[in-house]
């Protein structure tokens, strides 16, 4: 795996490494795998759901060592403005997630954070504040390699934030388990 900067500052580019590095460990060892997945993604999701959960941790780890990746700054203004960043994949250029990923064929990925991306946030989360650089990097990268969306909001809008990732899982499971900032905090929270 190879990661390359584009546009980010040295201090972001030690901030990736070190997340990045972070989440492979997380991958690799997860902390209350049941309990996070009720919290995440409801009390009522599918047993195959949970019990599918290693190999599914597994299979990201791999291929976050196997890919390579750019990474690049650039002004994200023109998409929802709660978004930090956005992912995609050099098949067609598109931000689009990629489905059954097979790095021997899709080995190139790219990640495109806004220049604030990490202004105002912690590295990891803290009691106080959810949202962190390590959320927004393992929100991306369910993008591309769980074909995660970005669900829509009861009210309008999108399924950002832990509140409202909550309520999803709470109240709709189904979509929770397909909404990237669930698995962005439940990657995050397997920290722990």
């Amino acid at each position: 795996m190879t990661i390359t900067f584009e546009g980010l500052s040295v201090q972001d580019q030690e901030t990736v490494t070190t997340i990045w590095t972070e989440m492979m460990r997380t991958l690799g060892d997860p902390s209350n795998l049941n309990q996070r997945i009720t919290t995440w993604f409801g009390a009522g999701c599918p047993a195959q759901f949970r019990t599918g959960m290693p190999r599914v941790l597994r299979k990201l780890k791999s291929c976050m060592n196997l890919c390579n990746v750019t990474l690049m700054c650039c002004p994200l203004e023109d998409r929802d403005v709660n978004t930090y960043g956005a992912a995609y994949h050099n098949i067609d250029g598109g931000f689009a997630e990629i489905v059954n990923f097979n790095p021997a064929t899709q080995p190139e990925l790219n990640l495109e954070i806004d220049s604030k991306w990490n202004i105002g946030i912690e590295m990891y989360k803290t009691p106080v504040n959810r949202d962190s650089a390590f959320q927004t990097i393992a929100h991306e990268l369910s993008h591309l390699l769980l074909a995660t969306k970005d669900e829509p909001a009861d009210g309008g809008g999108k399924c950002y934030g832990e509140a409202i990732c909550r309520n999803l899982a709470t109240n709709n499971d189904a979509r929770a388990r397909t909404n990237a900032d669930n698995w962005g905090y439940f990657i995050e929270d397997l920290r722990a």
